[in-house]
């Protein structure tokens, strides 16, 4: 019995870990959490390439926000935003290090969304099931950006 279930382990547990591998969370890619934003951005262009039709995000956290600047940007990184958006993915960056690095929502990247993030009250509150049937839906992807952006 044993030996089963080590052998199923085996098998699973890879496929199971890779997506954290790879810096995704359910269709949204994180770039920050030991992951660069042309990491990220890659992971998130080739999943885009194999299933065009479900929605796909990168959220950009910590030390990466400033590269998704009007004035931390590369010509090359700016390529990789725009080819993102027109593979429509959405570019999420977290208020809370925006406020951190201390910059203005206008230095962004053309399309490059804000999001507020849970606080701590709503992220302990019991407002229901924050389940989702789907969870490629966009309102799940929504809610796993809010609970990456929450307070700390």
């Amino acid at each position: 019995m044993r030996r089963i279930l080590l052998m199923m382990l085996c098998l699973f547990a890879p496929g199971a870990l890779l997506a954290q591998v790879k810096g995704e969370t359910g269709g949204v890619y994180v770039a920050g959490e030991g992951f660069s934003f042309e990491q990220a951005a890659a992971d998130a262009l080739r999943e885009r390439a194999s299933s065009p039709a479900d929605p796909l995000a990168v959220l950009v956290l910590g030390g990466e926000v400033r590269r998704v600047t009007l004035k931390g940007t590369t010509p090359e990184l700016r390529s990789l935003a725009d080819k993102l958006q027109a593979a429509g993915a959405t570019l999420y960056v977290c208020e809370r290090d925006i406020r951190a690095a201390r910059l203005n929502p206008a230095e962004f990247l053309p399309g490059v969304r804000i999001e507020r993030g849970w606080t701590r009250a709503e992220a302990q509150a019991n407002v229901g099931s924050r389940k989702e049937a789907d969870s490629r839906a966009p309102e799940a992807m929504l809610r796993r950006i809010r609970r990456l952006c929450a307070e700390s």
